[in-house]
């Protein structure tokens, strides 16, 4: 019964924040709250943000570097470390041409920029928006696997280029972007077809 599922809820959410407590993540503790708090966005919010979120989260990790530099191996240190990176970006770096390539380590944003340029980057983002999900499933999983991808990129490197991550979120997408509503809708009625009857021999 759906109440009885709910009663359960606060018991799989507390057992979920404790084992990401009790792994040191917290980066993994801070993105399950908003991603929770995103989710519980308005579906048709969702769709008109998400495609914002790349680049506000850009512009808030140079405002903090701007407004708040820190040091250190925390998470403001972090986000302080790729924000000075990206400000010195010369304009071969920006358009993903500048030779030899720097090592940016655990500066995703850097290494994104500087790998595949802005403009590549901005038409990747574009063609993402431009995947058909076959329902609101889709359409909320991809906006939430968004904003994962740029906050990550906020405080790592190439993580979300890792197999671990990136083989699970595009499996997905591709699941739920790989069939339309009519096909869907083709293949439901298909399975509540009769069976034709075997004829009976002469």
């Amino acid at each position: 019964k759906p109440v009885e599922e709910l009663r359960k809820v606060p018991v799989f959410v507390f057992g979920a924040a404790m084992l990401i407590t009790l792994s040191d993540s917290r980066f993994g503790m801070m993105m399950s709250v908003a991603l929770i708090a995103f989710r519980t966005m308005p579906l048709s919010l969702m769709r008109r943000l998400a495609p914002l979120l790349p680049f506000f989260i850009l512009a808030l990790l140079v405002g903090l570097t701007w407004a708040l530099p820190s040091v250190g191996d925390n998470l403001l240190g972090r986000i302080t470390m790729s924000g000075i990176e990206l400000l010195h970006f010369h304009s071969a770096l920006l358009m993903g041409l500048g030779s030899p390539l720097p090592n940016y380590g655990d500066m995703g944003y850097a290494y994104l920029l500087s790998r595949f340029g802005a403009p590549m980057s901005i038409a990747l983002i574009v063609v993402l928006f431009l995947i058909p999900m076959a329902d609101d499933r889709g359409v909320r999983f991809r906006a939430l696997i968004v904003l994962y991808i740029f906050s990550n990129l906020a405080i790592s490197g190439t993580s979300v280029f890792a197999l671990k991550t990136a083989a699970i979120a595009w499996f997905l997408m591709g699941v739920l972007g790989g069939n339309s509503k009519p096909d869907l809708q083709t293949a439901n009625a298909e399975r509540t077809l009769p069976m034709p009857l075997a004829r009976a021999p002469a």
